[in-house]
Parts: C-alpha cells; sequence; structure tokens
C-alpha cells in the first residue's frame, strides 16, 4: 500500500514514524486484525516504523460512543509516549489518511496536521454524514494534503481542491525490473502461455463479469489472479462463476516481496477496473508503474486516470475492446518499446515522491514555524 511505500522510506531516512490502523473495533471479531491481536496495546519495529499495535481490551463497541471515546483517548495517551519517545523533541507531525481518524487530532494535539487523501472515500459505501463532516474539518484543520490524484484532489470539500498537492502513486522500479528478469514463480509456470495477469487487491472496483465473459470466449488465454479476494453480496456470483472457469486461476495473496515475478512473467498485465463511475474512477493504481517496470504490454479499463503517454497502455472500454486490446497486445509482447517504459516507471518511484514529501514538509515549518 502507498502508506507502506511512503512511510517505510521516511523512516530510512531518519524521520521517527510510529503507524497505527487505530482502534480495533468489536466488527473485527472472526478477522484476521482481531485474531493477530493481543489483549493489550503492543508495539514492533518493521522497515524502519514503530508498528502500533492496539488491543482487544480497549476495542471500540459502536453501540457504546462514550466507550469508543475512551478506546481512542487510551489508545492516544500510549501512542504519545512510544512517539515521544522515538522522536524526542522534535516536530510532532500527524500524518492521517482517512477521515475516521479525525478525533485523534485534539487527542494527540500536534504541531502539524498531514491529510493523506489517498482515495475518493466520499464514492464508497460506507460514506456517511460523520465521515463527511470528519472530512470538511481536517481539509480546515490541514497545514498540509496530499492526494494520490488529481481526480480524488477534485473531489474534497471546502478549499481542499485548490490547496490538495498531488502525490501520484509510484513503483519501487528496481524490485520490478529485477523480477521479471529473475526466475518465474513455480505456480505462475505451471500455467501454460499467454497468461493475462492481474496482481492486487481484488474488490469491488474489480469488473469479475468481463474477466469471466473474456475467459469464456477466448479459453486459450489464462488469467492469472493474484492477490486478495474481498467479495461484495453483488460480486459473490460472478465470481464464483470465475472460478469455475478452468482458465481463470486464483493463486492468492503474496508477499510484496513475491510480487514482481509475478507482474514480470505474464505476457499481457491488466487493470480491469469497472466502467461505471465509483471511487475507483480517480485512483491512481499502485500496479500501474509497476507494470510498466515489468516491461510487458499493459491493458486497461477507460476510467479516470490519464495516462501519460497514451502509447504506454492500451485503453479498452467495452468487452469486444477489450478482446482487440488484449490480442493487439499479445502480437506486441516481442516488439513493444521495453525500454520506454521502464524510462517513465523510473522517473516515478518512491523515493521521488518522497523527495516531493520533504520539500513540502519544509516549506510547512517556514510557512507555520
Amino acid at each position: 500500500m502507498n502508506r507502506q511505500q511512503l512511510l517505510s522510506r521516511l523512516g530510512k531516512r531518519g524521520w521517527p514514524v510510529v503507524y497505527s490502523t487505530g482502534t480495533l473495533s468489536t466488527w473485527d471479531r472472526g478477522g484476521a486484525l482481531w485474531q493477530q491481536a493481543s489483549w493489550t496495546h503492543q508495539h514492533i519495529e518493521t522497515d524502519s516504523v514503530t508498528v502500533f499495535r492496539t488491543g482487544r481490551l480497549h476495542a471500540y463497541w459502536p453501540k457504546i460512543p462514550v466507550w469508543g471515546r475512551l478506546a481512542r483517548r487510551w489508545m492516544a495517551q500510549r501512542m504519545l509516549r512510544v512517539a515521544r519517545a522515538k522522536a524526542g523533541r522534535g516536530p510532532f507531525i500527524l500524518f492521517l489518511s482517512h477521515p475516521q481518524y479525525r478525533p485523534f487530532v485534539e487527542l494527540l494535539n500536534p504541531d502539524y496536521v498531514v491529510y493523506h487523501a489517498y482515495d475518493s472515500f466520499s464514492q464508497m459505501s460506507h460514506w456517511n454524514e460523520q465521515l463527511a463532516e470528519w472530512d470538511r474539518e481536517l481539509v480546515q484543520l490541514a497545514d498540509l494534503i496530499f492526494c494520490s490524484s488529481r481526480g480524488v484532489a477534485d473531489r474534497l470539500p471546502a478549499d481542499g481542491p485548490q490547496r490538495a498537492q498531488v502525490l501520484l502513486n509510484a513503483v519501487d522500479a528496481d524490485a520490478f525490473i529485477a523480477g521479471a528478469q529473475g526466475p518465474m514463480p513455480a505456480d505462475l509456470a505451471a500455467i501454460p502461455s499467454p497468461r493475462i495477469g492481474y496482481v492486487g487487491r481484488m474488490s469491488s472496483k474489480i469488473d469479475f463479469a468481463l474477466i469471466a465473459g473474456l475467459a469464456e470466449a477466448r479459453p486459450e488465454w489464462q488469467w492469472v489472479l493474484v492477490g486478495p479476494v474481498l467479495p461484495t453480496d453483488e460480486s459473490a456470483a460472478v465470481i464464483e462463476r470465475c472460478r469455475r472457469l478452468p482458465n481463470i486461476h486464483f493463486l492468492g495473496e503474496r508477499s510484496f516481496r513475491e510480487l514482481p515475478s509475478y507482474t514480470g512473467h505474464c505476457d499481457v498485465n491488466v487493470i480491469p477496473y469497472r466502467q461505471d463511475e465509483g471511487w475507483w474512477w480517480d485512483s491512481s493504481p499502485l500496479k500501474f508503474h509497476e507494470y510498466l517496470a515489468a516491461g510487458k504490454p499493459i491493458v486497461m479499463s477507460d476510467f479516470g486516470m490519464r495516462l501519460p503517454d497514451e502509447t504506454l497502455a492500451h485503453v479498452a472500454d467495452s468487452p469486444r475492446s477489450w478482446e482487440i486490446s488484449i490480442e493487439r497486445a499479445l502480437l506486441s509482447v516481442r516488439s513493444h518499446d521495453v525500454e520506454a517504459q521502464r524510462l517513465v516507471a523510473r522517473a516515478n518511484t518512491w523515493e521521488d515522491r518522497v523527495d516531493q514529501m520533504e520539500e513540502a514538509f519544509a516549506e510547512c515549518f517556514r510557512r507555520f514555524p
């Protein structure tokens, strides 16, 4: 995720970073976060970041608002102790990645507030009046606003669109180039070519009906889907349809260190987002620059993303145009311009984005000493 990429690099550059996803909720019971959590708060060091893990004992009970406020307060107090021990007397920056964390501004009392809107939250199904209010307040409170695309910035309330800096998602270019040049994973090698690859989370943004239709129309194409599947009530039936097809292969979740070898050894990589406008419409997919670094042809849906160069990907807006685009991409595997793709990838690395963040921090410190 972009937060992991950005914060771990800030940590490596000497910024003391403490990261948390907030309090657990009783709604999490039975899920992975709940199962992995201890009863009390813990913190561990990983990737140059202190990861603060909240405990089950102080979980948020949605039906008891008072308890929720107390749970946040207890968590904030413990996080402050960890952060102050790590950071000393330097400026305290509160970096918030979702409106749901708005209550922590007063609880943590930072020197600076940074709001990183990585998606168009207001377009998501869980959006409500409380989140909308917190979104407006965060825009007002923030000393600095980052957005993962221009479309995300334009959906912010009040003067958010004017104040936001676009911080596009990027790539660890060296890792994905190396993945294409290294050995092919054994489970991928067991699947015959041509392999049509998608690597990433499979949520409501994915057009599973499109994938199923193309797989049925072209049984010789092998669809390789790598990542966690997050079905909704609306998508469950079509996902099951995909699972029944012999040329659609769900390989499951892999660590981010393994992903480059999958992306690098598919024949074509795809971004099959739905065409109806939703939160994904404004996204800047992490996988786009990763696909560029992998050096294989790309086919993607025609959503709100603006390509820096129209020759970098085949854009399709219907099942028929998807079929034609994949055919053309497969024919161009040996002849397309790999170096042109990788040139764009190398110009859009996570190190470049962290440079942009540090420049914005320095300017913020000058304006608001």
